[in-house]
C-alpha cells in the first residue's frame, strides 16, 4: 500500500499533541469514509478517534493485522491530512511553561517543571 498524503504521518493530536482515544474498536473502513481510496485500504483497520484534550476528530490508520497500535491518523470528516469543519477542535490549546521552583525537605531539594495547559473554547462550537 502506497501512504500517500491523507495521512497526518503522526499518531498523537495535530493541534496540541496530546495523544487520540479510540471511540470504537478497529474495523474495516466503509466505502463512503474512505471514497475513490477504498480500493487502497483492503486488509488494513480503521477506527474514529479524538483528541483527548480538544476533541479534534480523526480516523485511526491500523497497519499490522491484529494490532491495537495506532500507526497514523487522517482526519475523519475528509479522509485526508486536511480537516473539514467537523473535524476541528472544540478548544485551542495555549501551553504555559512555569518557572522551575525549589521544594526543600530537609536536606533534600526538588526541582519541579510545570506546564499550564489553557483551554479556550473556538467561536462556533
Amino acid at each position: 500500500m502506497i501512504w500517500m498524503a491523507r495521512n497526518l504521518g503522526r499518531t498523537t493530536c495535530a493541534f496540541c499533541n496530546e495523544p487520540v482515544k479510540l471511540e470504537e474498536e478497529p474495523r474495516q473502513i466503509k466505502p463512503e469514509e474512505a471514497g475513490v481510496y477504498y480500493h487502497e485500504t483492503v486488509g488494513y483497520r480503521f477506527a474514529n478517534a479524538s483528541c483527548t484534550l480538544c476533541h479534534a476528530k480523526y480516523l485511526a490508520w491500523f497497519r499490522e493485522p491484529g494490532s491495537d497500535e495506532i500507526s497514523d491518523l487522517s482526519f475523519r470528516s475528509t479522509f485526508d491530512d486536511e480537516p473539514g469543519e467537523m473535524d476541528l477542535p472544540k478548544f485551542t490549546v495555549e501551553r504555559q511553561q512555569l518557572p522551575r521552583r525549589v521544594i526543600v525537605k530537609g536536606r533534600i531539594m526538588i526541582l519541579e517543571d510545570a506546564t499550564i495547559i489553557i483551554l479556550r473554547r473556538r467561536r462556533g462550537k
